[in-house]
């Protein structure tokens, strides 16, 4: 069923990612949080919890990810004992442990459907699709000259000209890999363009394509900002201000 599968909103940064994750969570039915770091990295780690059938170790994942600080967990303001709980009574595979931190999330708001927003995942798009099959990836592309020139102004953006170009051009590689390998039921563009200049046909085209209804209150982004924009990302100050200013 449409309407059940988890949401992944990628680009390369600084292409309207957190933009397109604020118009999302302001959604009725969807939840998506702000960036957190646990995914990617635990399926790196992921023989080192070892047999997830085991209570147990699913508990030492569930502590990985709650007691991290580079876990960004408590960015989410969620109780930890009760997602590690949820975890450790849930089924027994990596996918599940994650969906959980991300399910308890949408609890939160009242929300039946979860996603998730991180401009890394669309290097690393085979190794989401393993965790979550069932996936639908919307995939927001920026102008690259626009990118390449936003990404230069970034205080934690320590490469060059040339790096930052490679990085959405590699971007857009995946992109169309994504778009041939899972078409157009689980793989959605959005133009970062078109949707700041008129938002609403964009967005009920990507509601059409997440099986949703549209609601107005997608194109008040800013609305929300104070909520699933950390204080310390002071390079998102303009999601705070109104679309297309």
């Amino acid at each position: 069923m449409t309407a059940q599968r988890p949401i992944f909103i990628v680009g390369c940064p600084r292409s309207g990612t957190t933009m397109l994750q604020l118009m999302l969570h302001a959604h009725p039915r969807i939840a998506i949080p702000p960036e957190t770091r646990f995914v990617l990295e635990g399926f790196r780690r992921r023989r080192h919890f070892g047999d997830l059938r085991r209570p147990e170790h699913r508990r030492a994942l569930a502590e990985w990810i709650v007691r991290r600080t580079e876990s960004r967990f408590v960015d989410l303001g969620l109780d930890a004992e009760e997602v590690i709980d949820a975890i450790v009574s849930g089924p027994p595979t990596l996918g599940a442990a994650f969906a959980a931190v991300f399910q308890a999330y949408s609890r939160k708001f009242g929300k039946p459907r979860w996603g998730d927003k991180r401009p890394a995942y669309i290097n690393n798009l085979p190794v989401l699709l393993r965790l979550f099959p069932d996936a639908q990836i919307v995939h927001i592309i920026r102008d690259g000259r626009d990118c390449v020139a936003s990404l230069q102004e970034m205080p934690w953006h320590r490469r060059g000209i040339y790096q930052s170009i490679s990085a959405w051009a590699r971007a857009i590689d995946h992109g169309r890999w994504a778009a041939r390998k899972l078409g157009p039921e689980s793989y959605h563009e959005v133009r970062y363009e078109e949707l700041v200049t008129d938002p609403e046909p964009q967005l009920r085209a990507l509601c059409q394509f997440l099986g949703e209804e549209y609601d107005p209150a997608m194109t008040k982004p800013e609305e929300l900002a104070h909520i699933a924009v950390p204080k310390h990302k002071t390079w998102h100050k303009r999601t705070h201000a109104e679309v297309g200013t």
